[in-house]
């Protein structure tokens, strides 16, 4: 079976909600348009319960609504629009090995990434939604777009599943960018994991900007030989336009704005671009049990901030958000709804982080605990122990 979730939002008379076949959106009339576009299928009768519990901490209700049509139309749209102009001559061969395994019960494509009956139908949709989710962008009805979306993409290279990752949406969105006539687009990945896929596909190209800033955790097999080194630059023409920043475990929310401040935003501010991709994974969380990197609501949320200043100047504000991965049920729901703080600009949070969270400090302890002594002597001096 499969989802899509449908909205009702009777919070704020400033937000209206509009529907479109099997795609909501919702438009903030008071300072701005937020196109909020998402879509999931699951191989149960649920949501998936990342997404119910992002619906609720959203503000949101949901229902689902069942696709009776397979999305087999995307497939010509999906081999003109990979990578384009790459030179890949196999991307055909791909996309009927992938259609050859939905029809026979399934494969494994890579450790970890196995395509089952349902999986191809459901990459189609997050391809799918976050195509629509750009064209919304393109076509000047949004300059904010969120595609909320699994099966997730920034793994997916243009002839190899890897990393649960069989399409890769954020690729498909810029390439269908730069084929409406934009110029150049930016992607800022904050996955915890390199955005391998989407940086192996702009590999040789000028007019794409790839930025991962992710944990240093290397390659990690045939299907991901990508190191995510800064020596990974580009090639060819587009020598100097993939920048990898991986970051040491537990860098946390200033660690990442530093990354962002002194190496990323200055590449964008001189690449300028027309649009800008930002890439979210919430398992760069403090919490999330794939990722150490110990971003809170506080971190999501300024980077979000960072990303839309960037966007104000040189990209007329538009921003198109996909999501990626995020695996602390709870927690990835709350840093979602941060990040989207953080691009709206909201002046203050309209949550509180659920999760107290303190940075650790030493020297706090070693204060307490001279203290103690102290005070512990001075009541102890006429007691034999």
């Amino acid at each position: 079976m499969e989802h899509c979730a449908s909205l009702s939002c009777p919070m704020d008379p400033n937000i209206m909600l509009a529907k479109n076949d099997d795609i909501s959106y919702i438009s903030i009339s008071s300072f701005l348009s937020f196109y909020f576009i998402w879509s999931i299928r699951v191989h149960t009768n649920f949501l998936h319960s990342l997404w119910q519990t992002a619906l609720r901490v959203l503000g949101y209700s949901h229902g689902t609504i069942d696709h009776s049509a397979i999305m087999l139309e995307m497939i010509p749209l999906l081999a003109i629009l990979i990578l384009i102009g790459s030179g890949v001559n196999t991307l055909g061969d791909y996309i009927q090995e992938l259609l050859d395994a939905d029809a026979h019960g399934g494969r494994v494509f890579s450790t970890g990434t196995k395509l089952v009956q349902g999986s191809l139908n459901a990459a189609l949709l997050a391809a799918g939604t976050t195509l629509e989710a750009m064209k919304s962008i393109l076509e000047g009805r949004n300059r904010l777009a969120y595609a909320l979306i699994r099966p997730p993409g920034h793994h997916a290279q243009p002839t190899q599943a890897d990393g649960y990752c069989f399409l890769n949406n954020a690729g498909l969105a810029v390439q269908l960018a730069i084929a409406s006539g934009i110029k150049r687009v930016a992607v800022v990945d904050i996955d915890v994991h390199y955005g391998n896929g989407t940086a192996e596909g702009f590999y040789d190209r000028d007019d794409v900007l790839t930025i991962s800033l992710h944990m240093n955790h290397g390659s990690w097999g045939p299907s991901h030989p990508q190191t995510g080194l800064p020596n990974e630059v580009g090639k060819g023409k587009g020598a100097g336009f993939n920048l990898n920043i991986p970051l040491p475990n537990g860098c946390g929310d200033k660690g990442y704005e530093y990354a962002m401040q002194e190496m990323a935003i200055p590449v964008v501010a001189k690449f300028r671009p027309e649009i800008i991709v930002m890439v979210v994974g919430q398992d760069s969380s403090a919490f999330d049990p794939n990722g150490r990197q110990c971003l809170t609501m506080a971190g999501y949320c300024r980077l979000g901030q960072l990303v839309r200043d960037q966007a104000e100047l040189y990209s007329d504000g538009r921003v198109l958000l996909v999501q990626e991965g995020g695996y602390h049920i709870t927690y990835s729901a709350y840093c979602l709804h941060a990040t989207i703080e953080g691009v709206l600009h909201l002046p203050t949070p309209t949550l509180s982080d659920p999760i107290a969270y303190y940075p650790e400090d030493e020297n706090l302890a070693v204060v307490a605990v001279a203290q103690v002594k102290k005070e512990w002597i001075t009541a102890c001096l006429d007691v034999k122990l």
